[in-house]
């Protein structure tokens, strides 16, 4: 059992603690800083939805209040892609994170073959690192940061920046934000920051609200109901899809969209 575990922070990433773990306890090595965390060698596959969270809890000191469900669901972006799955798959994603070895939860996620790729290296505000250090003497990695298509902070309303830390499968390393971490811009067009707010307010209620599962079925009904509210179906019920297409492109721009990696055509 561990001897202490960090304080996790409100909308931290798991691997964010672990890192922090790792500078605390000053563990060099990996392999030691993994067996030391879960009592036996692990491989954590996925810095966006970590495997073995139940071995990690068993593993904590007992005054650290924290269960495996507080972690998957605040720790992890478990909550926000299990948003829209049926019932049946968001409790095999769910444990799989939970105990599954070598659980491959992109597969159950439908981001195999996906055209919409996660972020390969962990992304950040610098002005959520001057505050943090001035509340908490340190920083952290956030979990809305990392999500695809998330370029601003809707705190301070700026864009983030992409760091040189990988989150990649076999080269994740356990690095700590902080004001050393070196990073760059991946937008510079001010026109995209109000509508990418929008979208990162949307994100963030999906982390925040308990949502029930709903089958795939609901949504296409819900989301037709919403392009026959506007005009974009025909009296049979057939979707005008060149008018949908042009009134998409019309509001977003297809720069935007293909920043949001959704360019139509």
């Amino acid at each position: 059992m561990l001897n202490f575990f960090p304080r996790i922070y409100e909308g931290e990433l798991l691997y964010s603690v672990i890192s922090r773990y790792r500078l605390k306890a000053g563990i060099i090595n990996k392999r030691a800083l993994m067996k030391d965390l879960y009592g036996k060698e692990v491989t954590l596959n996925s810095v966006y939805f970590p495997v073995h969270i139940e071995a990690l809890v068993n593993n904590m000191p007992p005054n650290i209040i924290v269960n495996e469900k507080d972690i998957i669901e605040n720790n992890t972006l478990f909550k926000i892609f299990s948003a829209f799955l049926d019932e049946n798959k968001r409790k095999i994603v769910y444990n799989g994170m939970l105990n599954e070895e070598g659980f491959n939860s992109f597969q159950q996620l439908g981001l195999v073959g996906s055209k919409v790729l996660m972020k390969d290296k962990l992304y950040y505000c610098d002005e959520c690192i001057k505050e943090d250090i001035l509340m908490y003497g340190e920083s952290y990695w956030r979990v809305i940061h990392q999500v695809p298509g998330v370029y601003t902070c809707s705190k301070h309303q700026v864009f983030l920046k992409e760091s040189e830390v990988l989150s990649s499968n076999s080269r994740i390393e356990y690095v700590c934000l902080d004001k050393n971490i070196r990073g760059k811009e991946i937008v510079d067009n001010f026109d995209f920051i109000n509508i990418n707010l929008k979208y990162v307010d949307m994100i963030e209620e999906l982390y925040k609200l308990k949502l029930k599962s709903k089958n795939k079925e609901f949504f296409d009904a819900f989301f037709i109901d919403k392009l026959r509210e506007k005009g974009f179906t025909s009296k049979n019920g057939s979707l005008k899809q060149n008018e949908i297409e042009e009134a998409f492109i019309e509001y977003y721009t297809q720069e935007y969209l293909e920043l949001m990696q959704s360019k139509v055509k």
